[in-house]
């Protein structure tokens, strides 16, 4: 059976991401290497080493029945424990990742300039990062831009998401904020993915005190 294209934990459809990396963007949310699709994972996990068969077969509903099985309760409207009790609740407000962009809480990076680092999802630093970490401080003007030092940032977050099977992950990159500095020691940042607006996918880079 060739490539089946599901994510071998849950069985729904996967993305191609990050230059070709399995995405699930359903209940999992994680980057998968099946053996069954020609990753070569030293270390699978027991969904990672199932076949394409096997998922399959799991995926089909098992149509045998025994007559011993016992029926499942019914819930009436009489019910004074209701499974959730936010299900009819009004959405009094909600704030959009667009809203956050607008707002200056996130800087988008241009989806060209993602591509260039194999980046196929959106792709948001937070204020915070920007200002600290791609805006170039007076010591060090002249000899650094913005481009140069969100280029370092996009490629070690692209190298660290190769390797992560979570949708959050930390990184660590070098950033020169002294000219006086030699090498200066790595900063850490974290990223996390989720379905954004649209349900396609969106990343967001952060310090690791912010959520």
């Amino acid at each position: 059976m060739p490539n089946c294209g599901r994510c071998h934990t849950c069985g729904q459809p996967v993305l191609i991401v990050l230059d070709g990396v399995e995405w699930c963007p359903h209940t999992c949310l994680i980057y998968q290497w099946p053996l069954s699709h020609g990753w070569p994972n030293p270390a699978p996990s027991a969904d990672e080493a199932l076949s394409c068969e096997q998922v399959a077969q799991r995926l089909t509903p098992s149509t045998a029945h025994s007559k011993e099985e016992e029926p499942l309760p019914i819930t009436t409207s009489l019910d004074p424990t209701p499974s959730n009790i936010w299900a009819d609740a009004p959405i009094i407000s909600t704030y959009t990742r667009r809203q956050a962009i607008e707002d200056g809480c996130l800087v988008e990076i241009p989806s060209g300039t993602c591509r260039e680092f194999g980046i196929k999802f959106s792709l948001a630093l937070t204020h915070a990062v920007w200002e600290e970490y791609v805006v170039v401080p007076p010591a060090v003007k002249g000899f650094q831009d913005e481009a140069g030092r969100l280029a370092d940032i996009l490629t070690m977050f692209y190298l660290a998401a190769r390797r992560c099977s979570d949708h959050m992950l930390t990184f660590q990159v070098i950033v020169k904020q002294d000219a006086e500095e030699d090498l200066p020691p790595p900063i850490t940042l974290k990223a996390g993915i989720n379905g954004g607006d649209d349900g396609r996918g969106a990343i967001t880079i952060m310090l690791l005190n912010e959520s």
